[in-house]
């Protein structure tokens, strides 16, 4: 049996709750598979039936034992068909730029730096106020 490509239905019954409080609750997941050479991808959807981002690698053994197809949404599935992106070339990488040469350090001055003797008023011995 092969696998259609379309939206499936999983649907997980679990217990929530303890002692009287219990209850049982079904959780439903839908999913769009998409056959890829000789993968299989599902895609998960939200309540409206758009998509998630979240993406599952699938045997088909998993999808006949846990999913049911749903071919009365179809036309929903064709509607996602171009947004899978399944079919579309991963873009190529951009080659890694090569690091800059750091400029080399600037190095302080050996050596004191002399004073100057100063020409003001107030340094010259015998002028004074």
């Amino acid at each position: 049996m092969s696998i259609v490509e379309g939206i499936y239905l999983e649907e997980k019954k679990s217990q929530l709750g303890t002692g009287h409080t219990a209850s049982t609750v079904t959780f439903r997941n839908f999913f769009a598979v998409v056959v890829e050479g000789g993968s299989i991808l599902a895609f998960l959807l939200d309540d409206d039936l758009g998509l998630t981002g979240i993406k599952e690698k699938m045997t088909q053994e998993k999808i006949t034992a846990t999913l049911k197809h749903q071919p009365d949404l179809q036309d929903r599935f064709e509607q996602l068909r171009p947004s899978l992106g399944g079919r579309r070339e991963k873009p190529k990488a951009e080659p890694p730029v090569k690091a800059q040469p750091r400029p080399k350090p600037v190095t302080k001055p050996s050596g004191e730096i002399q004073k100057k003797s100063s020409d003001n008023w107030w340094d010259k011995p015998g002028s004074g106020l």
